[in-house]
């Protein structure tokens, strides 16, 4: 990519290029009683569950409410515009196996 040992860049990527962007839809009002009562729950914390297919998916507890609570399955970069530096530091010939992640990426 032209860049060599000691080279640093920034990168500034849009919230669709990086996380993508907030999905409305994976915002979901579920009942307090669905947390055990000695969970005291705030704002921010990240708890983990499965979903349908059995895979584990984290969601982040946006707000707590009366008898509900507000959680959030977005990644939490999601809606965000990122700004990436980097520096290289070591530059070295590519494994097999990351050379086909590499062309499998580009064919996304």
């Amino acid at each position: 990519m032209g860049m060599k040992v000691n080279d640093s860049k920034v990168i500034n990527l849009s919230a669709e290029a990086a996380y993508g962007e907030l999905d409305e839809e994976l915002l979901m009002e579920v009942p307090r009683s669905d947390f055990g009562p000695e969970v005291e729950l705030r704002p921010g914390l990240v708890f983990e569950t499965e979903n349908e297919d059995g895979q584990v998916v984290y969601f982040i507890v946006q707000e707590v409410r009366p008898e509900t609570v507000l959680i959030d399955f977005n990644h939490p970069l999601a809606g965000k515009d990122l700004e990436v530096s980097f520096t290289i530091r070591q530059v070295r010939e590519a494994t097999p196996e990351e050379s086909q992640r590499a062309r499998n990426l580009w064919l996304l």
